[in-house]
């Protein structure tokens, strides 16, 4: 059995990580949707592949230092280039959702596949070059 998971929605078609997305990979057979998620300042859980707004959205911020009201504000269908090269979701109200409206909005038998990892434990090569402080190098999360 081949399961057809909508990475980001149907990110082709729509803004990704926006409801318009996920409706839009249901509507054309997605058996599971593929989000991301990100902790703002207030401790809500962003819909959100990057670590900033800058890429998907008109606002320049990272989502570690904003609250979910200040994403709300962001429009997250301003950088979604249409197939005539113009941007058709601008302005139309598309917002960065929480996991929260995601999860309400979830149409019953989609899956929402989802996987922990427990942090890495510190290579057993790594060594602090002089002066630097004891751990490992940081990784990204992304």
């Amino acid at each position: 059995m081949t399961l057809v998971v909508a990475h980001r929605g149907a990110s082709a078609q729509a803004p990704e990580n926006t409801l318009e997305a996920f409706a839009q990979g249901v509507t054309a057979g997605a058996d599971a949707i593929e989000l991301d998620v990100h902790l703002t300042a207030d401790g809500e859980l962003a819909v959100v592949h990057d670590s900033t707004l800058d890429r998907t959205t008109d606002r320049t911020t990272t989502v570690a230092t904003a609250t979910m009201a200040d994403l709300k504000t962001a429009d997250a269908g301003w950088a979604f280039p249409g197939s005539a090269g113009d941007y058709p979701y601008r302005g139309t109200g598309l917002t960065v959702p929480t996991l929260r409206e995601v999860l309400d909005w979830l149409p019953s038998g989609v899956a929402w596949p989802s996987r922990s990892r427990p942090p890495r434990p510190p290579s057993r090569s790594w060594k602090p070059s002089p002066g630097q402080r004891s751990g490992p190098p940081a990784r990204s999360l992304s």
